[in-house]
């Protein structure tokens, strides 16, 4: 699923590996999208929303948005032409007021974030957090006994600097 090539990663990364370890990297860069996809709430980089009608502008939740899947009121399809996206696309407009009603306005869109440079980066930097914390050979651990007992080790795989970087993307914030 990886939205940027290894030779992308070891650019952005600062990595330097050959090629007889690519299928190692290419397993990190995976799982390390699929971590910044989960910390940012959105998985398949697709959102459906319900707005309640008799307006003309809707902020859309998650983005940035890349396309609108569709529009519809009342379970009526509207034509592309008849709405469109302002406000760095996070601001639907909709060309004729809706009806009145409560959660009458379904919105399906994409969010394109994971093609931004900011979400690049920030699975640049998980990548090379995956590779240091598997040379320690810590990922796999979970537990560990100390002088008092059990404790949990963090399992935080996503570097703090690429949390804050994908806190923008967050569901449930506007840009």
């Amino acid at each position: 699923m990886s939205t940027m090539t290894l030779a992308e990663l070891k650019l952005r990364g600062q990595l330097s590996f050959p090629a007889s370890l690519d299928t190692y990297y290419q397993s990190l860069l995976d799982a390390a999208e699929e971590a910044c996809l989960a910390e940012c709430g959105i998985d398949s980089g697709t959102a459906t929303e319900y707005f309640n009608g008799g307006f003309r502008a809707y902020m859309l939740s998650y983005g940035p948005v890349s396309s609108i899947t569709s529009v519809q009121v009342d379970g009526t399809t509207l034509e592309n032409a008849n709405y469109r996206l302002e406000g760095r696309g996070s601001k639907l407009v909709i060309l004729k007021e809706t009806a009145m009603g409560v959660g009458n306005l379904k919105v399906v869109y994409s969010c394109g974030f994971t093609e931004t440079e900011l979400f690049k980066n920030a699975v640049a930097m998980t990548v090379q957090q995956l590779a240091k914390l598997q040379s320690s050979k810590q990922v796999s651990v979970i537990n560990r006994t100390t002088e008092g007992g059990t404790e949990q080790l963090d399992q935080n795989l996503i570097p703090v600097a690429a949390k804050t970087a994908l806190s923008k993307y967050k569901r449930g914030l506007v840009l």
